[in-house]
């Protein structure tokens, strides 16, 4: 019994241990606090948390000074769609009326962890911090358990045999399986696939795939055809065998179906690399048997080349990897008599058909010598047609990466194609451009537009004369809401035209008042143009009409049509409201009517709702657009109990609550 204790003590001391500094499980900070004990209060209205990045929705916000908590957000965030932000928002409490620092943490309940958070607020009694939705006030932490679920731990600190990365050196047992999953349960029909011990392309411990690509995946005598993985190994610097499982199908006799290769698809291997973490693609020579599976039989794969789908190839260099290949080594490639650099790409063509290609990087070739593998028909896929037949000669192309520029080559030595040759060319050197005038082969295919380009075979932008206006939208209104507005300027936008079209790109802005007067005409190389709103002699106290076009050479715009309202602006001044503001109710306590005052500072929609001492909301007072000014609403409570209440003002910018008493 002794024994058993110590190794329970044991085991709580390594528990405990192992999760230094973090808090699990909820804290339930919100039943102990009691806002009504602190006389002051402000709030954090518009608040986001991140965690390690992430938009936190969901969880708890608890204010805290020191260790005494100071408010609480206890229903998660509110989504706000113009931004796609989660939005948090927390009453705070003081007894003093400035000076005590406030910080915060944050529960995340799909962790059960408490999350300590970077920021703080110096409390300032009636503040509102995060005054706007549209730029929340951000409260950042750090998720302190690593991958291994360890507080404060390494993450991964073993690797296995196979190059992944794990917790501990038990898990490693869990890694068994080949990357690229589990293989079909044996059919008792199947096909060897050797890899022969001269591979110089694999490295051990890379794991192999076989796959077809249009393999029976269904076991119910659906027939469904899909990529599916029929064998796996792993390479140990010899000779390899993997068993590849075929399907069968006896459900026309009433038997069953199983899932694996169909005879005469083709053959497909993938190659996962353990080091480089990266899988790839291969072209395959064979030393014996068929590039098909084939039933009751074996393949001997005598080399493999890996193509790697990290390194997309150009647009004009894609193919298809067919079963008849040869291949064709290139000891020295040349752009302008400079070597090519890694980054750079050679094809082979019959005719106008790419049938191979390859990124020309040395240090990734046996020896540094590089062979570029190309294509022949395969009579069973359709996607081959115009492939290399027996007796073509391939013609060669180059991509210079840094100067998007395709080129025609001249190689030193042809070779007419045939199945499983091997040959070797001198050099290669770069000649005309491939696409004529367009080195870069991409253009514009539409003939009615200004840059059209005959030899282009990429699509590119096209660029047409037209001028098209943005801002001020057609019949839009432009609301001034304050006098700092109308030091600012209206930035007026427009399409620009491509010097394609044009030569000389000069825009002639115009502008015009209500009765069509010119009243401003302006120069620019820009497709925007600043005016203040001093040039437009605005009328206070209502809406001025204006309207607007842009004309390069013999083209002009249509006329956009705009206006600008300060009937907003004299409502502001006449009541001189300097910010929102909710003021005390009278009287207050009250019974059962009280009056309820309010500042609006500009066009907004306002809310004004009462929650009783719960948090609950009981009423809604107010939910509508208001102008600047000063307002004054009433609420009858003759249907609620005496207590305390909470009433509060909302718009898109502000949150502010204010509390009174009930007495009957």
């Amino acid at each position: 019994m002794k024994n058993n204790f110590n190794y329970i003590l044991i085991f709580l001391i390594n528990f405990l241990m192992a999760f230094p500094d973090c808090e699990f499980g909820d804290p339930e900070w919100e039943n102990s606090f009691i806002p009504n004990n602190y006389e002051f209060s402000a709030t954090l209205a518009n608040a986001s948390i991140l965690i390690d990045g992430i938009d936190m929705s969901n969880g708890k916000l608890f204010a805290f000074v020191e260790d005494e908590i100071r408010g609480a957000d206890v229903d998660g965030a509110s989504f706000f769609p113009p931004t796609g932000a989660n939005i948090w928002e927390v009453s705070l409490y003081s007894n003093l009326l400035v000076g005590e620092n406030i910080i915060f943490k944050y529960y995340d309940n799909e962790n059960d962890l408490v999350i300590e958070l970077s920021e703080s607020i110096i409390f300032e009694s009636n503040a509102i911090f995060g005054s706007s939705a549209f730029d929340p006030f951000n409260l950042t932490g750090i998720n302190p358990i690593d991958e291994c679920g360890i507080c404060n731990g390494p993450g991964f600190t073993h690797e296995c045999e196979n190059g992944i990365l794990v917790c501990d050196v038990i898990d490693c047992e869990q890694q068994g399986t080949n990357y690229f999953g589990d293989i079909p349960s044996n059919t008792g029909v199947s096909e060897l696939i050797i890899l022969s011990n001269l591979i110089t392309t694999l490295d051990e411990g890379d794991q192999i795939g076989v796959f077809d690509t249009q393999g029976i995946i269904s076991d119910d005598c659906s027939n469904t055809i899909d990529e599916i993985l029929v064998g796996s190994g792993e390479w140990s610097n010899e000779q390899l065998e993997i068993v590849a499982i075929s399907s069968i199908d006896y459900c026309d006799f009433g038997g069953i179906e199983r899932p694996g290769f169909v005879e005469g698809n083709a053959i497909t291997l993938r190659v996962w690399d353990v080091s480089e973490q990266v899988e790839y693609e291969t072209i395959l020579t064979l030393e014996q048997g068929s590039y098909n599976f084939e039933e009751t039989s074996f393949v001997v794969i005598s080399d493999i080349d890996l193509i790697s789908s990290q390194f997309p190839a150009p647009d004009l260099f894609n193919f298809v990897i067919s079963t008849g290949t040869a291949y064709y080594y290139i000891d020295d490639i040349y752009i302008n008599n400079a070597l090519i650099n890694e980054d750079d790409w050679v094809a082979a063509f019959n005719g106008d058909v790419c049938v191979g290609a390859r990124k020309w990087d040395v240090d990734m070739c046996t020896n540094s010598i590089c062979d570029i593998a190309i294509m022949g028909v395969n009579s069973l896929d359709s996607d081959t047609d115009g492939y290399m037949q027996n007796g073509d000669v391939p013609i060669f192309k180059i991509y210079d990466s840094s100067t998007d520029t395709y080129y025609n080559a001249n190689p030193s030595e042809n070779h007419e194609w045939e199945t499983g040759g091997i040959f070797t060319i001198d050099n290669l050197n770069n000649s005309d451009y491939y696409c004529e005038d367009s080195p870069s082969c991409m253009g514009c295919f539409e003939e009615n537009a200004c840059n059209y380009n005959a030899d282009a075979i990429i699509e590119g932008t096209c660029h047409y004369l037209e001028l098209d206006l943005i801002y001020p939208s057609n019949n839009s209104i432009i609301e001034i809401l304050n006098e700092e507005q109308l030091d600012e300027e209206i930035i007026f936008s427009w399409t620009g035209v491509d010097e394609s079209c044009l030569g000389s790109i000069q825009y002639y802005f115009n502008l015009y008042n209500q009765n069509f007067d010119l009243i401003l005409s302006e120069q620019t190389f820009d497709n925007f143009l600043n005016i203040s709103y001093d040039l437009l002699s605005l009328d206070f106290g209502g809406i001025n009409s204006y309207s607007w076009n842009i004309s390069i050479g013999d083209l002009t715009s249509d006329a956009y049509f705009f206006g600008v309202n300060t009937n907003t602006l004299t409502s502001y001044n006449q009541n001189n409201i300097q910010s929102f503001y909710l003021y005390d109710n009278y009287p207050n306590p009250f019974n059962p009517i009280t009056n309820i005052n309010f500042d609006i500072i500009d066009y907004s929609l306002i809310k004004i709702n009462i929650y009783d001492i719960n948090g609950t909301k009981v009423d809604n007072l107010v939910e509508n657009y208001f102008l600047p000014g000063s307002y004054n609403i009433q609420w009858d409570a003759g249907d609620y109990t005496s207590g305390i209440y909470f009433y509060q003002m909302e718009s898109d910018y502000i949150i502010l609550r204010k509390k009174m008493i009930l007495i009957k």
